[in-house]
């Protein structure tokens, strides 16, 4: 049995359409937007706090979807053939 979705679901539906859309439209590094945004307050065409708020916006933004990425390796797997290890001889 399936039903209307609320009227609340409907409502976040609408306010996170427009975060959802410039998510997808962002670049995934964040080189582009330091070099541009620095580019035009550097030039004069924007005050700092407009350039700041440009770089948190886009910091929020992205860090809402970049997945987190984890840096450390896994533990290696015991039963796996070593690598770069000596073939045995069997004497």
């Amino acid at each position: 049995m399936s039903h209307a979705p609320s009227r609340t679901d409907q409502l976040a539906g609408v306010l996170t359409t427009p975060v959802t859309l410039a998510q997808s439209l962002l670049p995934a590094s964040p080189t582009p937007v330091a070099l541009a945004t620095s580019a035009l307050a550097l030039a004069g065409l924007v005050e700092w706090p407009v350039a700041a708020a440009l770089g948190l916006g886009y910091l929020a933004l992205r860090g809402r979807r970049a997945p987190h990425r984890n840096t450390t390796k896994p533990p290696p797997n015991p039963s796996a053939p070593r690598t770069g290890a000596a073939p045995t001889t069997g004497r």
